[in-house]
């Protein structure tokens, strides 16, 4: 948990919100559905141009491993 001032706590809050809401940005997640259930328990919704990389995984081929370390290996044949 943060320790740090309430201003400082709600003013980076405030910049996260700008970030995931432009719609300019596009959102990379791995398992989005994750991390969009967190930050709605935060208070954070309605963010456009979400991208999965888990979803779009499955949906190119679905016998492929779907934890972002089985994605790396797979797509890009080394290990991190």
């Amino acid at each position: 948990d943060f320790e740090g001032s309430p201003y400082v706590k709600e003013q980076f809050k405030l910049f996260i919100i700008a970030v995931l809401r432009n719609p300019e940005n596009r959102k990379i997640f791995q398992n989005a559905i994750f991390d969009l259930r967190f930050l709605a328990m935060n208070g954070i919704t309605n963010i456009p141009n979400i991208w999965d990389t888990k979803l779009m995984a499955h949906m190119w081929n679905e016998e492929v491993p779907k934890s972002l370390s089985d994605l790396v290996y797979y797509f890009y044949n080394e290990e991190m």
